[in-house]
């Protein structure tokens, strides 16, 4: 248990590291805020996409099916919980502020936090497991996250219908029922562009944290409420309420780090596309992030430790 603590420990730093030279690019202005926007496309719009076709060049398995419809439902419950959780908290803030703060205590980085880290913790072969965590994750952000920041008139059947990662994800079980394969350089390059994934995030992330004001990023104590609501008191409800389903115990563990992901960079995203304090937001996700190498170890033993009781 203390090794999977030192694994997850050691990824997280090595992220950090890689968000080091984010950080050092955007004082330096070789990545400007324009530039990170850009990335950020690259990322939800390539990246991401590329490594869920991957994954899926697989054959077809019953048992893995079952898993992961099991797992889709599993997700989806839990969000729905997580959702109704974060409605308990910040009622009384302005709209805009409230909007930024329940945002946050619902969406992580799942994607770009989550997939390198199990693929650190339990390996390559279990990444189909943070792939279906990232499909769920669009669907529900685009929808209840839409709605939250921007209002009703927000969501719409056309973001979902053209949103690259829901159409990567059905693209790759077609390709996976119908069992076909890419040809190898395809195959090749959509490696090499979802490998993009992680290295491109954290410079994004390093080049948004060049930019804060770390007095204020640190002296906000609703910035504290909502990380520990995020990274401590979300990933432990999840994890209580799934021991009784006695989910395959891998799968179990890379939920739970998905769920234990610092505040999404999308509610900065979110909150510039519907007129909310972007500054505000970013601040927000500065701060998870940094406090990700603290809470994130925690959370994976946590969870492994959970998978001793069935």
């Amino acid at each position: 248990m203390f090794d999977r603590f030192i694994v997850v420990l050691f990824q997280v730093i090595t992220l950090f590291m890689m968000s080091g030279v984010g950080f050092i690019l955007g004082r330096l202005k070789i990545i400007t805020e324009h530039g990170t926007k850009e990335l950020s496309n690259v990322i939800i719009r390539v990246s991401t996409p590329c490594i869920i076709l991957n994954t899926f060049q697989m054959d077809y398995d019953r048992d893995l099916l079952v898993l992961l419809g099991t797992g889709t439902l599993a997700i989806l419950g839990s969000y729905i919980v997580f959702i109704l959780v974060s409605k308990l908290f910040f009622r009384k803030k302005e709209e805009g502020t409230k909007a930024i703060l329940q945002f946050g205590c619902v969406y992580g980085n799942v994607g770009s936090m989550g997939i390198p880290l199990i693929t650190a913790v339990l390996g390559s072969s279990h990444v189909i497991f943070a792939v279906l965590g990232v499909a769920v994750f669009n669907l529900i952000i685009y929808t209840h996250g839409a709605m939250l920041m921007g209002g009703r008139k927000a969501v719409s059947a056309r973001n979902l219908a053209t949103n690259m990662v829901v159409i990567a994800l059905v693209v790759g079980l077609i390709c996976m029922f119908l069992r076909i394969r890419f040809p190898e350089p395809i195959f090749n390059a959509l490696t090499y562009l979802g490998n993009l994934n992680s290295p491109l995030f954290m410079l994004i992330i390093g080049a948004q944290l060049s930019r804060a004001d770390f007095r204020t990023i640190f002296t906000k104590p609703l910035f504290y409420a909502v990380c520990a609501i995020k990274q401590l008191l979300i990933p432990l409800i999840a994890a209580l309420l799934l021991v009784p389903f006695h989910l395959d115990k891998e799968f179990y563990v890379a939920i739970i780090i998905l769920f234990g992901t610092p505040v999404a960079t999308s509610t900065g995203i979110f909150a510039e596309r519907y007129g909310r304090n972007v500054a505000y937001a970013a601040q927000l996700v500065s701060l998870s992030t940094l406090l990700s190498i603290l809470t994130l170890p925690v959370i994976a033993v946590m969870a492994e430790y959970l998978t001793t009781l069935w």
